[in-house]
């Protein structure tokens, strides 16, 4: 490492800062003084990997201890591994693009650690299988290379740790991390429930709405690790940011169509209130005028029925007047 510049002056004369983004989406700063040895900055970086960008082992045991140990190296002599003399290696210990890290700083400073990619992370491929777990049933299998299931289980995406289907250890023959795959399956549980707001847009059985927009944040939508620190990232971000715009597109488009049919159900509904309305009036009506007319029928009889029993009440009166 040349920590001096063409001027001959330190590059670390002032507190330096270096900024490192992991694939992962996590941030990390690192605060470089004048003052730090080789080990400082390698306990500093170490400690900025496993504390802040969360890509050490994650297991309890001396084989995590290890590697997490060995995250940083600095090479002294050439033809101890395979960075050149004077430089830093820096791993993760995480698979897949997960372990990319992109150094942003001054030049100087970058050029001074030997900050150069000695090799681009890939994703792992796995391959998954969904069961249902009460009945056993198969629903779905697909292999994930980007670490996120989708469209086996409808409607839900399921997001996958690579580095969990494998056992991780540093080999210091080497100064490499090796990652050999479980043995086995690894079986997860998930449970699922239906969250959707249904709405009764019909007067009979089942006409229903099933109302439903999926969860829309930045890490559903895989854009909360964007970043534009390089040429590749900035093009990667552009897609993923494409992806989302579309997928928002999606929602919205999903959430107009019911936004319409609640309210053509409305209209109905409304129109369908009024008639019953009209109707119950014309009925009232109707019921109304038929009771009166009842009514005054009843009445007539009733005169009658009096008149006749007046009338039969005088009768042995005729008969006493006849007699006198």
């Amino acid at each position: 490492a040349q920590f001096t510049n063409a001027d001959g002056r330190m590059v670390l004369d002032n507190t330096q800062e270096i900024s490192i983004y992991a694939g992962n989406g996590n941030v990390a700063t690192v605060m470089l003084e004048g003052s730090d040895t080789i080990d400082d900055l390698k306990t500093k970086l170490n400690s900025a990997i496993i504390d802040q960008l969360q890509m050490g082992a994650a297991t309890d045991n001396s084989a995590a201890a290890t590697v997490n140990k060995n995250l940083v190296q600095f090479t002294a002599d050439d033809g101890k591994n395979s960075a050149s003399a004077g430089s830093f290696t820096i791993q993760g210990a995480v698979l897949g693009k997960d372990s990319n890290m992109t150094f942003v700083g001054d030049e100087n400073v970058l050029n001074a650690l030997g900050m150069t990619q000695t090799q681009k992370a890939t994703d792992s491929a796995l391959t998954v299988t969904v069961q249902n777990a009460n009945t056993g049933a198969f629903i779905g299998e697909d292999t994930v290379t980007d670490g996120r299931l989708r469209n086996v289980i409808d409607g839900v995406d399921i997001d996958i740790t690579p580095s969990s289907a494998a056992d991780i250890s540093f080999n210091t023959a080497s100064n490499t991390m090796e990652f050999k795959a479980k043995s086995g399956t690894n079986s997860s549980f998930l449970h699922i429930t239906d969250n959707a707001t249904k709405a009764a847009i019909g007067a009979n059985e089942g006409q229903t709405l099933d109302i439903s927009i999926g969860r829309l944040d930045t890490k559903s939508m895989g854009i909360d690790d964007v970043n534009v620190a390089t040429f590749d990232d900035a093009q990667t971000s552009i897609t993923k940011l494409d992806l989302a715009l579309e997928q928002i597109s999606k929602s919205r488009a999903t959430a107009g169509a019911q936004i319409n049919r609640l309210e053509y159900t409305i209209t109905n509904l409304n129109t369908t209130r009024e008639n019953m309305i009209a109707a119950e009036s014309r009925i009232r009506d109707l019921d109304i005028a038929t009771a009166s007319s009842d009514l005054a029928a009843q009445q007539v009889l009733m005169q009658s029925a009096t008149a006749m029993l007046a009338q039969a009440n005088q009768i042995p009166n005729y008969a006493m007047t006849l007699l006198a």
